[in-house]
């Protein structure tokens, strides 16, 4: 019998009748293919033997295969090609003897070529029992040989879900889906760093509004959902941030009203001339005849001034000509009016309330308490009556002191001021100068100089002794000064009396160069050097070369006229006093000294000073400031006293006086608190040289901003950086430098500039509490009228324009 395997190998086979008896077992040597089953099948049918019976159960190597996991069903083998031959020679016979009794042929075969592996399928090409490890490298196919016949032949072999290149497969594509959305998550996040770092994180308008007019005077609330109310010029409106559409608009002031306050002034300027013109003033010193325009803009912009908004809740009131309006927050409709005492400070607002301080003709101060909910008002007089002649002698005036500050800039004008020059102002002012203007400011200073000279030799000839009732006027106010302290901790009067009258003064300029820099020939390089020279000249004409300091002795008294069982205070302070109210003390101080005060006026202890106390105070009382520059001179904040005097910033022990730290920085001007035990300081790069030479003018020294962050508790510096200007609102993790200029009487919208004048501008900085980074750096070409701060939030009023801007922070 001639068979032919599906590998296309021929073999012959001699039947014999002992083959049925007898299973042979052939194995095809081309393909090891297990051709057993059907050529024992073909031998029964050639001897005429029936086939064996199949079992009733599948034997355990067909359960075997059938739980074989595959990706697809198993295609049935290729049938084996059948030639019977009467020849009995046999080629490439592999015969071998039957299996052992009791193994049928269908069982697992021992595979070949994994020692003690058993095979429970067989190739789909060559059928070649072959085990899961066989499985695991080539799938349903033997060898590369196989899988290369198949695809050639185009049989379909099916996928087996074990074997190592699928799970690789499997593997590579679980990596490369991992990987493509780990780059998507980094990619995202990039882009959205980019965008929040670029943009998010930098302030962007979200309300704005325009207007025709330009105002001079305006400020704005953000109050309720998503809402804001603003005053701007003479218009109140409220509007939807949503929206940005206005839920209403009203005229505080109306066009009848101003013109009609612009005629009084221009009648007011008529009767005046005709007046000086009846009683024969010479027309050299006649009043001038005012432009109507002129009338215009000073009367709107002294009413636009004289508006004042306040906002608590719903509660909108504002207070003009005497009085404070109620406006309905609905409709925007003005309701109950509320006369305003006879005050010259700006109210407080204190909660819900605002807090007005007065003076009654009998010496005592009155304090009217306004309910902004409800408007109802409440007084209360504190302290004593006092005697009309100790009121004659002791009106508001400042304490005698020293000749005034240094105030004066760039003298580029002849006869604009006779004040001594401040060095900085100066310096600052030249640096911006034009690079043409600043080759002729030596021509222009020596012009002005010379000017200026001539104009004092005119006042020294007209010019008399004061009169000498002027002069006990001022001696008569300066031995006795009375003040009141309407502060959110309390009130306190005070009053100071001279003891002794002493000052000392003391040169604060370099002497003058033994040669001077006019002296040979005069080039560009040496501008600098000449302008200098100028202005130090002129300063020392105009007598800025000499600081007088005041060293008198004052008498002060410090009275509770809220608790009469509280005896007064009385002390000797040397240097002009002041008197700083804080939470649980009160601070007198002087000029190098200061004498800390318990609520009882018991003394607790004073400490001295190397140089003279710093800028006056600024407290917070209400939250109308918009910004500021710190508070300070003294400031009590937990169990310590904080004191800066021109070089050094102190911390003292509040209840013993004890010095914990000192950190020395030149030219403080004030301090700002957060929650986390940490402060800003607003300072400078200064040196020392600065504070022994302070009227010296050096135009190309160049002193900046510093701010430094400091532990409360330790005194460590955290951090000192040069942001470009003043931190000026502090609120948790927001630190904001801002500043601006606002250019004298210039639209906004026009483009003109005159030469030298500095545009208006505003530049607003966050600082990173961290390090002290610039976070972003906003800026516009003009100048806000009002700016508040409130989170990551930023109302800006400007001349034509009420504008919100946002800024995202994590």
């Amino acid at each position: 019998m001639k068979v032919q395997c599906p590998c296309g190998a021929k073999y012959s086979i001699d039947v014999t009748p002992e083959m049925a008896r007898d299973p042979v077992r052939f194995v095809c040597p081309e393909c090891n293919v297990d051709l057993s089953g059907p050529i024992n099948e073909l031998i029964r049918e050639e001897l005429g033997v029936a086939s064996s019976a199949p079992s009733a159960a599948a034997t355990p190597a067909a359960r075997k295969r059938v739980e074989t996991t595959s990706l697809h069903a198993p295609a049935a083998p290729a049938k084996l090609a059948i030639s019977r031959s009467p020849s009995t020679a046999t080629h490439g016979t592999a015969v071998e003897s039957a299996p052992q009794p009791g193994r049928s042929a269908d069982d697992p075969q021992p595979c070949t070529k994994h020692q003690g592996e058993l095979a429970f399928e067989r190739c789909f090409v060559c059928q070649k029992p072959i085990c899961p490890s066989c499985m695991a490298m080539f799938g349903y196919v033997c060898s590369p040989l196989c899988q290369a016949r198949a695809t050639a032949n185009g049989i379909n072999v099916p996928l087996y879900a074990g074997q190592k290149s699928v799970r690789e497969a499997r593997q590579w594509r679980k990596v490369g889906l991992i990987g493509a959305g780990v780059s998507v998550l980094i990619v995202a996040l990039l882009a959205g760093w980019i965008w929040y770092a670029w943009f998010g994180s930098v302030p962007h308008s979200i309300f704005s509004v325009r207007f025709p007019e330009m105002a001079y005077a305006g400020s704005s609330r953000l109050c309720g959902k998503n809402q804001i109310v603003f005053l701007h010029g003479f218009q109140l409106a409220r509007y939807d941030l949503g929206s940005k559409k206005a839920t209403w608009t009203t005229d505080v002031i109306t066009k009848e009203q101003m013109d009609a306050a612009v005629d009084r002034q221009m009648n007011q300027n008529k009767a005046e001339i005709n007046d000086a013109a009846r009683r024969g003033v010479d027309s050299e010193f006649r009043p001038r005849v005012r432009l109507q325009d002129d009338i215009i803009k000073e009367v709107q912009e002294e009413m636009q001034r004289s508006l004042q908004l306040f906002i608590q809740d719903q509660n909108i009131w504002v207070a003009r000509d005497g009085k404070l309006t109620r406006y309905d927050w609905d409709t925007g409709k003005p309701g109950q009016e509320v006369a305003l005492p006879n005050t010259y400070e700006r109210p407080k607002l204190v909660g819900s309330e605002l807090v007005f301080t007065d003076e009654n003709a009998f010496g005592q101060y009155i304090i009217t308490h306004l309910n902004l909910a409800s408007g109802e008002t409440r007084t209360e007089e504190i302290g004593e009556p006092v005697s009309s002649s100790v009121l004659a002698a002791t009106q508001k005036t400042k304490p005698a002191g020293g000749k005034k500050g240094a105030t004066g800039g760039l003298p580029t004008t002849p006869g604009a001021s006779d004040k001594p020059l401040s060095p900085t102002e100066v310096a600052q002012q030249a640096q911006n100068l034009p690079y043409a203007a600043k080759i002729a400011l030596p021509a222009t200073l020596s012009n002005t100089r010379h000017q200026e000279q001539l104009l004092q030799e005119m006042k020294d000839e007209d010019a008399q002794a004061e009169p000498r009732a002027a002069a006990r006027d001022e001696e008569m106010r300066a031995l006795f000064g009375r003040s009141f302290i309407n502060s959110k901790y309390g009130h306190v009067a005070w009053s100071s009396k001279v003891l002794e009258q002493k000052s000392v003064s003391y040169s604060a300029m370099k002497a003058k160069p033994a040669h001077s820099a006019l002296d040979g020939a005069v080039s560009v390089t040496k501008t600098t050097e000449v302008a200098n020279e100028i202005l130090n000249d002129m300063q020392r004409d105009r007598g800025g070369d000499t600081v007088t300091e005041d060293v008198s002795r004052y008498q002060v008294t410090v009275h509770r006229p809220d608790a009469k069982d509280i005896a007064d205070w009385t002390g000797e302070i040397i240097g002009p006093p002041r008197v700083i109210q804080q939470k649980t003390t009160t601070i007198v101080a002087g000029g190098k000294m200061f004498v800390v005060l318990d609520q009882s006026n018991k003394k607790l202890w004073q400490a001295d000073l190397n140089y003279t106390l710093g800028g006056g105070s600024r407290l917070d009382d209400d939250d109308s400031a918009d910004t500021s520059i710190g508070e300070g001179p003294c400031v009590e904040h937990g169990d310590a006293l904080y004191v800066f005097d021109a070089a050094t910033l102190t911390a003292f022990d509040l209840a013993s006086g004890n010095v914990r730290w000192r950190v020395p920085t030149i030219g403080i001007a004030g301090l700002f608190f957060d929650d986390q035990g940490t402060m800003y300081v607003n300072s400078t790069t200064a040196d020392l040289d600065s504070l022994k030479y302070s009227r010296q003018i050096d135009i190309s020294k160049k002193t900046a901003v510093s701010v430094l962050h400091i532990e409360c508790k330790t005194g460590k510096v955290l951090w000192n950086v040069q942001p470009g200007g003043l931190v000026s609102h502090v609120d948790g993790k927001f630190v904001f430098c801002f500043a601006s200029h606002q250019a004298p009487d210039l639209d906004p919208d026009s483009l003109t500039t005159l030469p030298g004048m500095l545009n208006s501008a505003m530049d607003l900085r966050r600082l990173s509490p961290g390090n002290g980074k610039i976070m972003f750096d906003y800026s516009e070409p003009r100048a806000p009228l009002s700016v508040r701060f409130k989170g990551n939030v930023i109302e800006l009023v400007f001349r034509k324009e009420v504008e919100v801007l946002k800024f995202l922070t994590l």
